[in-house]
């Protein structure tokens, strides 16, 4: 027998032997644990249920002695007991009631059951029974099965297989190479047989033909892979390389992937030792070159007869010695000459008359080094009978690579403009003065319009900056005192001043935009976001509104949309805020839905389609017409009944327009409404799912929670603050310190570099950031600003512009003049202790010891957050902060409930807006809930709520 027998053979006895011994060593002892097991089993869950049923009875008889773990119940239990067995009884909440004293050695098997009383669960048996002496006696059997293994492995393991091995992996790797070089080969590639059966392919010519891997089409033909046709026609050409012996190259359709395609293919026929064994081939895709060949023909063909039948135009193609190359049907109706005279005579000698002829080499010349044409211009060129016509005359130059740069004249005729322009000139001196005047009042019109937009420019600055730093007082103030009284309905009186200024500002910031719109002074950011959560956002901030009218917020979102997006969240939540906005203004009930929706999904971009729907009025046809238009309504009672300066719609669709979309509304009077906005965003490259923040991360989503934090990390911080508006001073200073900070106050930029400049050459505390006003006598912001990064020590430290100049080119200037931020007038508590929270450096002792600055902010929220005045519920003083509305207050309890115990954060949300109505129904717990809610710690909140809510 020949070594290449043999090495089967002993690889077979090989396999065998080690087959068999391991069965004989794992079966016997496989099946006696199995048994043991089985039996164990079998005995505890009978006791199990015995137990169990036992305890039920007992529980159904005397029900009072289940919580008090009676003597009674378990001396029933230890009487009944297996002592091989260990048993417990625990309640729903895993409290272990009764446990035997006995112990179980492992291994042990463990069952358990529910008990019930009267149909409802109260608690669980436990029943553990150790097997280990069961399974140490079958170690005997063990040892036995362990020796038969050995007596017929131990013979046969010495079989010389090494050398099978090496040539084994040897052979191996080298299918190994030969696979990965047909696989990597950048074409398809394949070897058939006589009959056309493949022999072997690679993995591109697989993934062509949507196969599963090459080894699925070994000994497979044409015929399973494509359609009959193609099969036929593919299998002739073997059958002809076959027979003629030669390489055979055809560009050929081969059905790929539901379409077919154009390959180019090169078949051989292979032999070895003159014995023809089949064909080899390989093809590539060339598709797309064919796809572009017919276009370069077919636009080759556009443009030809473009030019052909163009009679006004003149063209004609030439070489740098001015060989003509290309003569157009215009130029033979203009020069007189054919194409067939033109072409292959030099074109001076043509068109060119003898005095233009030097000039014209000479440009020509120019034109074929620098690569710049020749300048357009008014010509007097010659015609084949001699005459002259006057021509405008251009020139491009064509430079192809590999090849002679080729010029193209473009002659337009002038002959009708001139004698057009000739009977003008009679009229011209007559419309001359007229021209003057009417130039003249032009001139004035548009200086006028110029400084009507400046003016309007002006206006609206001068007008948001007078306008913001008081406002920035009464939202500022409103907030302190919102902190310090006690009294429900004055808090709820103070919260309603708030809304009026917030309404107010987004009047302000409604005209802004759409004077940067106009203007085109409007930038869109280009960020990474969740749509999710811009939605999710949206949908937060109007909550209170819409449980106020009881109306429903419900989102639908497509599951196409990419978890990350790249555009600009806030203006498309603007968007979103506008549509819900005006749905919970004109709708009385029912539900409003927010839908987003997959429009097209590309690999760099994605259109969506977003979607408010609700049960309102309606809107009739001739009114929508005028929807989207500024400062523009459905009707005028629509403006007196809901409100509203008719501004947001328009913005929305200036902001889609920006965007790449557009917005619209299907409306029927009495039906409801739904406003519709298409969007293109980006898609991030790399997507990953949402992020959303741990439990252990402290949150800034809401101003309490800012607070906290900024109150935890960087109370007694010595902060700056330069500013010449006496009350906007007091208000800054009233926020500051309310969460713990030292503040200083300048008057002007002046003051603030000299303080600074004090402070850098003392000893003591120095300031960790300046809130700096940009408008101030003396020296302003950005010169004060300027000035500040070229003192020593100065070039890091955080400064913060604090202005009411709120256009996009104010905070451009503010960042030009080394400020780190900006933030415009009026300042809401939340902007200003997140912005501070941005910019100020996080204290060393805080970075190290995390736990305790959330201990020290959650002291702070106490303090903050405990009712004040009164030792326990007030259920009066909460009617009274629901405005008498008592389903109001159990519809707040009853919806913080629901999202705690859903684990939604948007319970925060919910808590910060009804912080005062929950503190007047739950009392002193209040503030307890608060903290938990604030530290993501939903179960413990949801059990504390729990707790609260009888006793409120």
């Amino acid at each position: 027998m020949t070594a290449s027998a043999q090495q089967p053979i002993g690889k077979l006895l090989t396999r065998l032997a080690a087959a068999l011994a391991l069965v004989s060593a794992l079966v016997p002892t496989a099946v006696f644990v199995l048994h043991v097991r089985a039996s164990i089993s079998e005995q505890l869950n009978e006791s199990l249920r015995f137990q169990a049923g036992l305890l039920e009875e007992f529980i159904a008889t005397q029900p009072e002695q289940w919580d008090l773990v009676s003597d009674r119940m378990r001396s029933l239990l230890e009487r009944h007991a297996s002592p091989l067995d260990r048993y417990r009884v625990l309640d729903l909440d895993g409290t272990v009631l009764i446990e035997s004293a006995t112990e179980i050695d492992r291994p042990a098997l463990s069952r358990s059951r529910p008990l019930h009383a009267f149909g409802q669960p109260v608690g669980r048996l436990i029943m553990d029974r150790s097997i280990g002496g069961e399974l140490l006696n079958g170690l005997p059997l063990l040892a036995g099965s362990l020796l038969v293994a050995w007596l017929i492995w131990n013979p046969l393991r010495r079989v010389p297989l090494r050398a099978l091995a090496s040539a084994e992996a040897a052979l191996a790797a080298r299918d190994q190479y030969q696979r990965a070089l047909l696989d990597n080969f950048p074409f398809m590639v394949w070897l058939k047989d006589t009959d056309s059966r493949f022999l072997t392919v690679n993995a591109s010519f697989a993934a062509t033909f949507g196969q599963a891997s090459p080894a699925s089409l070994v000994g497979r033909t044409d015929l399973d892979i494509t359609t009959p046709a193609l099969a036929e026609a593919y299998r002739a050409d073997d059958r002809a390389v076959l027979a003629s012996g030669q390489t055979k190259r055809v560009e050929e359709q081969i059905e790929s992937g539901g379409q077919r395609r154009w390959f180019e293919t090169y078949k051989s026929p292979v032999s070895v030792d003159g014995r023809l064994l089949g064909t080899v081939g390989y093809a590539r895709d060339i598709t797309e070159r064919r796809r572009a060949a017919d276009a370069l023909r077919e636009s080759e063909e556009r443009f030809r007869r473009i030019l052909d039948n163009v009679d006004s135009i003149a063209l004609q193609g030439y070489l740098s010695d001015g060989t003509t190359r290309f003569w157009n049907p215009a130029s033979e109706k203009l020069y007189g000459y054919s194409a067939e005279e033109a072409i292959g005579r030099n074109l001076l000698d043509l068109i060119i008359p003898p005095e233009m002829r030097d000039g014209v080499r000479r440009a020509i010349a120019e034109m074929c080094r620098s690569g710049i044409a020749i300048p357009p211009g008014e010509l007097s060129l010659m015609r084949k009978d001699g005459s002259r016509v006057a021509v405008f005359s251009s020139h491009v130059l064509v430079e192809i690579p590999g090849r002679a740069a080729e010029m193209f004249c473009i002659d337009v005729d002038l002959t009708e403009r001139n004698r057009a322009a000739a009977e003008l000139e009679q009229h011209r001196h007559h419309l001359e003065e007229l021209v003057h005047s009417r130039t003249a009042e032009l001139a004035d019109a548009k200086a006028a319009a110029e400084a009507a937009n400046r003016a309007k420019s002006t206006f609206l600055a001068n007008m948001s900056h007078e306008i913001r730093t008081p406002m920035n007082a009464i939202i500022g103030l409103t907030h302190v005192l919102q902190q310090d009284l006690t009294q429900p309905r004055q808090r709820a009186q103070l919260s309603k001043v708030s809304e009026a200024a917030q309404h107010l500002l987004g009047i302000i910031n409604d005209i802004l935009d759409l004077s940067k719109i106009e203007a085109g002074r409007l930038l869109l950011d280009d960020s990474d976001f969740s749509l999710r959560q811009v939605i999710d956002h949206t949908l937060s901030m109007l909550a209170d509104r819409s449980r106020a009218k009881g109306l429903q917020l419900h989102r639908e979102i497509d599951p196409l949309i990419p978890a990350r997006l790249r555009g600009d969240p806030l203006r498309l939540g603007q968007i979103l805020l506008n549509f819900v906005s005006n749905a919970l203004k004109f709708s009385e009930s029912g539900r409003i839905s927010v839908r987003a929706q997959v429009i097209e999904l590309t690999r760099s971009s994605t259109c969506l389609r977003l979607e408010v729907e609700d049960r309102g009025i309606g809107i009739s046809s001739e009114q929508q017409a005028r929807l989207f238009q500024p400062f523009s309504q459905a009707d005028q009672s629509t403006t007196r009944r809901y409100g509203g300066t008719g501004l947001g719609l328009a913005i929305c669709k200036r902001l889609a327009a920006m965007m790449g979309g557009q917005t619209g509304v299907i409306s029927e009077p009495g039906q409801g409404s739904l406003f519709w906005a298409t969007v293109r965003l980006g898609r991030v490259a790399n997507d990953t799912p949402e992020e959303f923040p741990s439990p252990g991360a402290p949150s800034i989503g809401t101003g309490a929670s800012a607070a906290r934090i900024l109150a935890g990390r960087h109370r007694g911080t010595r902060l700056l603050l330069a500013e010449d508006d006496v009350l906007s001073q007091e208000v800054t200073r009233e926020l500051l310190q309310a969460v713990g900070l030292k503040v200083d106050v300048v008057g002007d930029g002046q003051q603030a570099v000299e303080r600074l400049r004090a402070v850098a050459t003392t000893i003591g505390d120095d300031y960790a950031l300046v809130l700096m006003d940009m408008q101030m006598p003396v020296v302003d912001g950005l010169a004060a600003s300027r000035a500040i990064r070229l003192l020593p020590g100065r070039a890091s430290l955080p400064i913060v512009a604090l202005t009411a100049s709120a256009f996009d080119e104010d905070r451009q200037r503010c960042l030009a003049a080394g400020m780190n931020d900006h933030l415009a007038k009026p300042v809401t508590p939340v902007r200003l202790y997140e912005m501070l929270l941005r910019w100020l450096p996080v204290p060393a002792e805080s970075a190290t010891s995390h736990t305790r600055g959330r201990w020290q902010a959650q002291g702070m929220a106490e303090t903050r957050t405990a009712p004040r005045g009164t030792g326990g519920p007030d259920p009066a003083a909460g009617l009274q902060v629901a405005d008498g509305d008592r389903s109001r207050l159990a519809q707040v309890l009853t919806e913080l409930e629901s999202l705690l115990a859903e684990d939604d954060t948007r319970a925060g949300d919910l808590w910060c807006e009804s912080a005062a109505l929950i503190e007047a129904q739950l009392g002193p717990l209040a503030h307890r809930l608060g903290n938990e809610i604030d530290s993501f710690d939903f179960a413990r909140a949801l059990e504390t709520l729990r707790r609260a809510r009888p006793a409120g």
